[in-house]
């Protein structure tokens, strides 16, 4: 039976505990609203600590760096994106309406999460190489996209390149309209998304009838 003083010290650490998720979670909070106002040049540990009251010394306890701090605040998006990926492949087998659910996808994640996306895949792409807390796959493996685009490669054909090849090209091409939907203001929505549609046109002239 457990005495009274270990139940009181329990029901600290629990308190302590609590607290110390409650204020991380606010550290997140405040760097993901400060992201979605400014982009990550707008996250840093004196701002965020300024928006939820605290000193920056605090931050650090929760964030070894700035760098730390962003890769937690796009992490929901790592994973929305891998499911994004998964979702739009998963419904058939056939590779040639997997490769246009797939590209039409990846173009949507990028045009509705402009900011995210070019941290992601542009202005941070080292962090597709990290993972979250008590993970040990990285981002880029957990998200499957390589494994995505590869399922909608040609097969069975042996005049046809690598899979892993074509894979990387499909994936290529998908980015760079992402990059210019994202980042070349006259790259309207409906110009990356009829971009789109061409592109994977294109690349279904590869895929086996």
């Amino acid at each position: 039976m457990t005495t009274r003083a270990e139940r009181v010290r329990w029901a600290s650490a629990e308190r302590r505990e609590l607290a110390r998720r409650d204020l991380r979670s606010s550290i997140l909070d405040a760097a993901t609203a400060l992201f979605d106002e400014g982009g990550a040049e707008a996250v840093t540990m004196r701002a965020v600590a300024e928006r939820i009251g605290y000193s920056a010394t605090t931050i650090y306890l929760h964030f070894p760096d700035r760098d730390a701090l962003l890769f937690a605040v796009v992490d929901d998006a790592f994973v929305a994106f891998g499911a994004a990926m998964t979702a739009a492949i998963g419904f058939t087998t056939d590779p040639s309406a997997r490769l246009a659910a797939m590209g039409r996808a990846y173009i949507l994640f990028a045009l509705d999460h402009p900011a995210h996306y070019r941290l992601m895949f542009i202005q941070r792409p080292d962090y597709l190489l990290g993972h979250g807390p008590a993970e040990e796959h990285t981002r880029i493996e957990s998200l499957g996209a390589l494994s995505a685009l590869a399922a909608t490669a040609p097969a069975g054909r042996s005049d046809q390149v690598d899979p892993v090849a074509m894979a990387d090209a499909m994936w290529a091409t998908m980015h760079g309209i992402a990059a210019l939907a994202t980042g070349v203001p006259i790259f309207d929505r409906a110009r990356a998304l009829a971009a789109t549609d061409a592109a994977i046109a294109m690349l279904q002239h590869g895929l086996p009838d």
